[in-house]
């Protein structure tokens, strides 16, 4: 996965926020018709077969991020959200192809990203329920677990206890 600077997004309207909260999202300077959740475009990636891109919404009470994987023309595919957390995502870093990992500010969790090529019918994580309606059915393409808790088939990086 590579960081890009690619898209970019306008704001949601005044007044709208948390679970509600939308961005309109801007390809090299243009509109798409694709709106994501969450209020700030936090980072982009360009992955195999498409981009991956991070939103969140920060309230009062903690921060609540979204995952979205998009496809090369630009269609949603998949996305995921870990629960919410006190502070902002730091430590962003790339430890194999297509896997992100990070942490969130003041906790010791470390969290692992991998976008799959194909389908993947591994078993269920605590995160599959994070996972909007609309692709609760649909095959997942993104993964995220907490270190220690679950390995990823056909993905080389190591998982740390």
């Amino acid at each position: 996965m590579n960081e890009i600077k690619r898209f970019s997004s306008l704001p949601s309207p005044t007044g709208v926020a948390g679970d509600n909260a939308r961005l309109a999202l801007q390809c090299d300077g243009r509109a798409t018709g694709v709106f994501l959740s969450g209020d700030t475009l936090q980072h982009q990636f360009r992955c195999t077969g498409g981009y991956l891109l991070v939103t969140c919404y920060d309230y009062f009470d903690g921060v609540q991020y979204w995952f979205t994987l998009l496809s090369d023309d630009l269609r949603v595919m998949d996305v995921i959200s870990p629960p919410d957390s006190f502070g902002s995502m730091q430590d962003v870093g790339q430890p194999g192809p297509d896997m992100l990992s990070f942490g969130f500010f003041d906790t010791a969790d470390r969290w692992r990203l991998a976008v799959i090529s194909g389908r993947f019918d591994g078993p269920p994580s605590d995160a599959a329920t994070r996972r909007p309606l609309r692709f609760f059915l649909r095959p997942r393409r993104i993964r995220l677990w907490k270190e220690g808790a679950v390995s990823v088939p056909g993905k080389t990086a190591q998982i740390a206890s």
